[in-house]
């Protein structure tokens, strides 16, 4: 026989979750998220140029034919256990090559941070937003043509943007991702007797991969 005192306790368990969340698949649904990560995908081509050199100042807008961005880092999520958010914050090392026309490229390098907040949908959907900024190296190389000299020039960068996350989980450890955002990335750039700034801004899009370390939530203090 059942003795009431044993099941008053579970029922009132039960009844709680229900109370709180109606979902039961959103009720089961933490938000971990230990992961290193890696993405390849596009970064913003439509960049201004403000160029400095002997014969006086050039400023205008163009594109470049192609820009290819890779990241590799880390995100970690402050949620306890039972959160379905929480706040998540990360680090990549960044590198971008972008080709412009036939005439030279430029090659970025960076760290970038980035803090946002994160839900999970379902066990196996989350979504994510977070802002980033950045700082890093860069080198833009042209070759001679009718409008411009030869240019080698080098310098440092800056950048800041935001972006959203849709995340699949396939097991406890791999998790596949799609990132959009925008961005704006500023490079001061020198060499061969010319002052260079460059502004990229514009869409990004990336595919991903993350492979979780530890599946275990913050616990509770």
């Amino acid at each position: 026989m059942i003795s009431t005192a044993s099941w008053i306790p579970a029922a009132a368990a039960a009844a709680l979750c229900v109370w709180s969340c109606p979902s039961t698949s959103l009720c089961a649904s933490e938000l971990v998220q230990r992961d290193l990560t890696f993405t390849i995908g596009t970064a913003p081509t439509s960049f201004s140029y403000n160029l400095n050199d002997a014969n006086g100042s050039h400023s205008g807008n163009d594109a470049f034919s192609q820009n290819i961005a890779v990241a590799v880092g880390g995100r970690y999520s402050f949620s306890g256990p039972g959160d379905s958010t929480g706040i998540v914050i990360g680090g990549a090392l960044v590198a971008d090559q972008a080709s412009y026309q036939s005439l030279g490229h430029y090659t970025g390098y960076g760290l970038q941070v980035s803090g946002g907040y994160g839900w999970a949908i379902t066990d196996h959907w989350s979504l994510g937003g977070r802002v980033l900024a950045g700082y890093g190296y860069a080198t833009f190389d042209l070759q001679s043509n009718s409008a411009f000299p030869a240019v080698s020039s080098t310098g440092s960068t800056v950048s800041y943007g935001a972006s959203a996350d849709l995340d699949y989980t396939i097991t406890d450890k791999i998790t596949v991702l799609v990132d959009v955002g925008y961005q704006r990335t500023k490079a001061s750039l020198s060499g061969s007797g010319t002052d260079l700034t460059l502004t990229t801004s514009g869409f990004m899009a990336a595919l991903g991969i993350a492979w979780r370390f530890s599946s275990s939530p913050r616990p509770l203090e």
